[in-house]
């Protein structure tokens, strides 16, 4: 413990207790102290009998009064003993309240171990070791989430803070992605309250711009790792569609487009879903003036989002709502494949092609098609494939309620045209 303390930067230090803690775990200290008070509780028994034991040979009546309180006290021991076993929220128990349930627990596998193995014992025995297997496979990485757990307790400065967020893209997404997602349901409760705060510091106007937008980014991509926090980034995008917040988690910036942008390539489906819906989101409310950036800046992020040239994009700028167009088409182009190889839970699909289709509505909304150019129109998706992927294609009239969405509304303009009524 004297090495944990010494003034190591704080990732070594966390390693260190980390390293330690495992140590005391695999020992058994914690079995090892509870001895000591089980032993100070026998040595008290033992004298209590040689007690009884020496008065029988000098006075039977005294002897016999110090028997039954002795008695009367290793009772009351023995219940709060067992106490535990039947009452699991019993605030008593004894040092020997954790090896009397392990006996209990242990019999039936000491009889199995000395039953003659049959065939179905062999299968269960195999299936209890590939669990134990597995288990351990995933215990390896505990030590690691609990240092980066550790470190992030013992980090106080804003910078400091930053600088472990500023990571966390590199440790889900780099050569130990894999294994690193393990750590993400006991991160992300600790990382949550972290760029709440990180956020709420780039919204009061003290930071210079330099640090502002260093430390935004820094939480943006942090925001992206975790899927709660994607979803809580994602609402607040949205809201500011028809009014201005003041919710840290929804800035509108050059940062949370070119974050969003960079995962829409992300190997989930479900986070490339949601960064092509932040993304247009953000490059139409800039389009529309809710927020202002450099046009060099957006103009960049357009080409990459957009996929053509700087050219093209000037002159789908110049048209009357052909931008907006050009945006929510690529969105939509580009969630269909990830639609359909999404493995999700059907009531988290269906929600996610409402969203989809909502955000696609307002984007749309009030545009006029009449003059589109072809190279945006070719943009546009088929027809047939929408209303394959959201569940339309092949539904009588008469049932298209139940579908995830509807052929109506503004999004029918990025769309090629269907005849909804065949199959009827």
């Amino acid at each position: 413990m004297q090495i944990a303390d010494r003034p190591y930067y704080p990732p070594k230090r966390a390693r260190i207790r980390a390293f330690f803690a495992d140590g005391m775990e695999k020992f058994g200290l914690a079995a090892a102290i509870e001895v000591l008070p089980a032993l100070l509780h026998a040595s008290v028994l033992l004298f209590y009998v040689g007690l009884v034991d020496f008065l029988f040979n000098i006075n039977h009546t005294v002897a016999f009064i110090l028997l039954v309180l002795v008695s009367f006290a290793v009772l009351v021991y023995f219940l709060l003993t067992i106490m535990p076993l039947y009452y699991h929220n019993s605030p008593y128990q004894t040092p020997l309240s954790a090896l009397v349930w392990f006996i209990i627990e242990a019999t039936p596998l000491i009889k199995l171990w000395l039953l003659r193995r049959t065939d179905d014992m062999q299968k269960r025995l195999d299936k209890i070791k590939q669990g134990m297997r597995l288990a351990l496979e995933t215990k390896a990485y505990h030590p690691t989430a609990r240092a980066l757990q550790g470190t992030l307790m013992t980090l106080d400065e804003d910078h400091e803070l930053e600088e472990f967020l500023d990571g966390l893209p590199g440790l889900f997404h780099g050569s130990m992605a894999l294994h690193a997602q393990e750590m993400k349901p006991d991160l992300e409760q600790s990382v949550g309250p972290v760029a709440d705060k990180l956020l709420a510091t780039c919204t009061t106007g003290l930071l210079p711009e330099g640090v502002r937008r260093q430390r935004l980014t820094a939480c943006l991509g942090a925001i992206w790792c975790f899927s709660n926090t994607i979803d809580r980034h994602l609402r607040a995008i949205w809201d500011q569609w028809t009014q201005s917040t003041d919710d840290p988690w929804g800035p509108l910036s050059t940062e949370t487009w070119a974050v969003a942008v960079k995962f829409t390539d992300d190997p989930d489906p479900l986070t490339a879903i949601r960064a092509h819906c932040v993304q247009a989101l953000i490059a139409a409310m800039w389009k529309n003036g809710r927020w202002q950036c450099l046009p060099s800046e957006a103009s960049s992020l357009l080409q990459h989002q957009l996929d053509a040239p700087s050219v093209v994009i000037d002159r789908w700028d110049e048209g009357e709502g052909h931008l907006q167009l050009a945006v929510a088409a690529n969105m939509l182009s580009k969630v269909l494949p990830l639609l359909r190889n999404l493995e999700t839970g059907p009531d988290i699909l269906l929600s996610l092609k409402v969203d989809i289709k909502a955000i696609l509505d307002m984007i749309c909304d009030g545009l006029v098609t009449s003059d589109v150019p072809d190279d945006l129109r070719s943009r546009f998706a088929s027809g047939s494939e929408v209303m394959k992927v959201f569940n339309i294609q092949g539904l009588p009239r008469s049932l298209r309620h139940r579908a995830a969405v509807d052929t109506y509304g503004p999004w029918t303009k990025i769309f090629t045209p269907v005849d909804i009524g065949r199959g009827n």
